[in-house]
């Protein structure tokens, strides 16, 4: 009985240990080596595996040995080697994969399903961890002495298991909004080598340091098309001692052949068996037997092809959406940039019709610049909340009440799902502003646009006690824009004018002709206004005046900047002129439409 006790107190000892290094850090691999160590206080083993489900493969990503003074035999050095295992192939992993329970192998001899990679191993359980009804990863220990595991062993390592499961799930979640901060950074990075860089080496190295540190991938080879323009060759690579300048791949041979000439991205699993895969003379061959996963995609810009970036992992990789979509993006950028380097070499005989789109092009890439690095400041901000959430309830869940346990569960998975919004959220209006210049612009009836919009914002209006009219002027042209967009711009700014009055305030809204190419929309009111130093802020993302923040208020800080895009791809303008106390205006100038696109 003693005993028992014993073993059950270091049971929770160790499970208690594990749950402070969860709490204490996001770094999957720290947390895998704690609770593997603070398993072996528990569950005595010669060998303990943790391998992760990718595919139809189990992929060993920790190993620990624990022999007490004993070197590593040379068979245990033999299985450090393995860390792919098919899991069809193997009796054991996939017992459990298809069972989604444990599996307990008290003698090895005696059992059909052991499959020996290796000889001493007698005693064997493993445990699989789940997500929902689907495997992720597996949790294994073995020993060198027969009908060493029992059922209880079974009970303590599933306990572990969960632990694992809920660390593993937060790493992920970590690992994926680090892998979009990096990416991120690597635009920046290559829009900051672009700006910077006057020759085409240097700006090709700081790309493929980037694209290689984005993969953690083995070698990035840069390959440009030759004067002839009948092959690509190579001119920089990182690391720099991997594969030589000079080495030239004729249109249509090998891979990097190959997306010269198609212009379009191709992806290998595994180079070693790809026909499409040729060697040229002058390859470093010996260098290339380390790469297994390959990408290579084409540098494109508006006067055609320029070459092509090849990058290669020495494992086998399968290459993301996210991640294709990141790498087309940085290699646009990099031929538009050598494309203006280009143009920049031969600038005495060009000077008169490039210099402007040069100057254009460079403020353009700052301004993006300056874009990014805002983003990733806001979206971080926005961030921090559901993460402190999550560290609160991880030690609510730890220390509080056993009742509650399932309350805090829903929490912590309330503020996962939160996250992954806010990740998808990002990557949404990524995508919205790279379409931006797709926009569909058609002749729009403005005065029909606000009418509709004030009927909708009418009752809302009285119930605050305010008035609100439209003063439409007579026979105002069509504006050149998109109906939708425009109705969110006047509903915006409506209702920012109904946010900020008091009862018995007016909101008047008027059409009219400023000049012969430009309609105003213009937006009053006499409400609370606006302090001067105020007013340079305005439009910023997140921004809400100091009023605002000490009031009830609504709203997200997004309106306004939502009504500056909007103005800006419509090519016009905005003014807002305030004062506190006695109210706000804004005046918004949009294109009158082409006489030819009017009905």
């Amino acid at each position: 009985l003693w005993a028992a006790e014993k073993e059950q107190r270091v049971l929770l000892e160790a499970l208690q240990a594990a749950s402070q290094t969860l709490t204490s850090t996001l770094d999957f691999e720290q947390i895998l080596d704690r609770i593997l160590e603070e398993i072996s206080r528990v569950i005595p083993y010669d060998m303990a595996n943790f391998a992760l489900v990718e595919n139809d493969e189990a992929v060993i990503v920790r190993r620990r040995y624990f022999v007490a003074d004993q070197p590593l035999s040379e068979e245990v050095h033999t299985l450090y080697e393995i860390d792919r295992l098919r899991i069809q192939q193997m009796a054991t992993m996939r017992t459990m994969y298809e069972t989604k329970r444990p599996l307990l192998i008290t003698n090895t001899a005696k059992n059909p399903k052991w499959q020996s990679l290796v000889g001493k191993v007698k005693s064997w359980l493993g445990v699989p961890l789940g997500v929902g009804d689907t495997p992720i990863a597996f949790l294994m220990v073995d020993k060198y002495e027969a009908n060493f595991y029992q059922r209880r062993h079974e009970e303590w390592l599933t306990a572990f298991a969960s632990q694992a499961t809920l660390a593993l799930q937060h790493a992920q979640l970590f690992t994926e909004i680090q892998r979009r901060v990096t990416e991120l950074e690597a635009l920046s990075t290559v829009s900051a080598a672009l700006r910077s860089s006057e020759t085409v080496p240097v700006i090709l190295q700081a790309v493929l340091q980037a694209m290689v540190d984005i993969l953690a991938a083995r070698v990035g080879v840069a390959f440009l098309l030759d004067e002839t323009g009948t092959a690509v060759v190579s001119q920089a690579s990182y690391p720099t001692d991997f594969y030589d300048n000079g080495i030239a791949y004729p249109l249509g041979v090998g891979i990097t052949g190959h997306v010269a000439q198609t212009g379009q991205p191709y992806v290998s699993l595994n180079i070693n068996t790809d026909p499409q895969h040729k060697t040229v003379p002058g390859e470093p061959v010996d260098s290339l037997t380390q790469v297994r996963s390959t990408i290579a995609l084409p540098l494109i810009s508006e006067e055609g092809t320029l070459g092509v970036i090849h990058l290669g992992l020495d494992k086998t990789y399968e290459f993301a959406d996210d991640e294709i979509r990141t790498l087309k993006a940085m290699c646009n950028i990099v031929a538009n940039g050598l494309q203006r380097l280009y143009v920049m070499q031969t600038l005495e005989a060009r000077v008169a019709s490039r210099t402007y789109d040069l100057e254009t092009a460079n403020e353009r890439l700052q301004e993006l610049d300056k874009l990014k690095t805002k983003f990733i400041a806001d979206v971080s901000h926005e961030l921090r909340t559901p993460i402190a959430n999550l560290s609160i309830y991880i030690d609510l869940l730890q220390h509080g009440h056993p009742d509650k346990h399932a309350h805090y569960i829903t929490v912590l998975q309330q503020q996962a799902a939160r996250l992954t919004d806010l990740v998808n959220a990002t990557l949404g209006l990524s995508r919205l502003e790279i379409g931006a210049p797709n926009l569909e612009l058609r002749p729009v009836a403005l005065n029909q646009v606000v009418e509709e919009i004030l009927l909708g914002h009418q009752a809302r209006a009285e119930g605050f006690g305010l008035q609100i009219a439209g003063q439409f002027g007579p026979d105002l042209p069509l504006v050149w824009g998109n109906q939708t967009q425009l109705s969110q711009l006047v509903n915006n700014l409506v209702a920012n004018a109904i946010n900020y009055n008091l009862a018995g305030g007016r909101i008047v809204v008027e059409t009219f002709l400023h000049s012969d190419s430009l309609v105003c929309l213009r937006v009053s009111d006499d409400g609370i206004g606006i302090a001067e130093e105020e007013l340079p802020h305005l439009f910023d993302r997140f921004y809400r005046g100091q009023r605002t923040g000490q009031s009830n208020i609504p709203g997200t800080g997004l309106g306004l900047a939502i009504v500056k895009e909007i103005v800006e791809l419509h090519q016009g303008q905005i003014e807002v002129s305030s004062k506190l106390d006695e109210g706000t205006q804004f005046s918004v100038y949009l294109p009158v439409a082409p006489s030819e696109e009017r009905p």
